[in-house]
């Protein structure tokens, strides 16, 4: 319950924060640095190469996954879409990471492409793409927190979910004849909660589904 609580509490945060101001130099600065002193040189380079770009001017809240020098080395200058995949514009400190189920969606810049969370409930760390980030962030200031990863995501990952038989009113699917409720507000929230959630997006399936509760409640104490 308190993992949620936090997972939606960061989705309104990043939802308030989305109104504020770009990232400022002084802590892109400051992650350039940090980065090249952590042995991450070659993302360093490259995040000071895009630091006036739309890439970061336009963004207000960053999760960069940062590839090891190894990565650059295996794979090469990475091309703007390969770059953007690493980017989130959902501000995911390491304890939001840690709530998350596996086959939970993360955003990325890389329009269409989203990161797919791979951790099992026995592993001690957090995986993406079947690929592991550091234990704890290289770079954590303001709206701007920083992993690494020992490879580059493979945009075109996939990951199989087990195909499950349907369940009657469970959101995952259109409303039958049927269907009936008290709060026609509160079945539409929940389909489209529901939608999502059997979509794989379930970050934003939990943020509906809380904004729901707190919507009834308001709802309920006022009469």
């Amino acid at each position: 319950m308190a993992s949620r609580v936090h997972l939606l509490l960061s989705l309104i945060l990043f939802s308030l924060f989305s109104l504020s101001s770009p990232l400022s130099s002084e802590t892109i600065f400051d992650a350039v640095k940090i980065l090249a002193d952590s042995g991450y040189v070659s993302m360093s380079l490259t995040l000071e190469a895009i630091s006036k770009s739309t890439l970061l001017t336009n963004s207000t809240s960053l999760t960069i996954f940062a590839p090891s020098d190894p990565a650059f080395i295996h794979s090469g200058q990475p091309s703007l879409s390969l770059l953007q995949y690493h980017f989130s514009p959902l501000l995911s400190p390491l304890q939001t990471l840690r709530s998350l189920p596996n086959a939970a969606k993360i955003p990325t810049l890389f329009v269409g492409h989203s990161l797919t969370v791979t951790t099992s409930p026995t592993d001690d760390g957090i995986s993406l793409n079947n690929i592991k980030i550091t234990r704890s962030p290289i770079f954590n200031q303001g709206f701007l927190v920083i992993f690494g990863v020992d490879e580059f995501f493979h945009p075109d990952f996939e990951v199989s979910v087990p195909v499950k038989s349907p369940e009657p009113n469970l959101g995952c699917g259109f409303p039958t004849a049927n269907d009936t409720t008290s709060f026609s507000g509160t079945s539409s929230f929940g389909k489209v909660s529901g939608l999502l959630g059997c979509s794989g997006y379930s970050v934003m399936s939990e943020f509906l589904n809380g904004f729901c509760f707190f919507w009834l409640s308001d709802i309920l104490m006022a009469s």
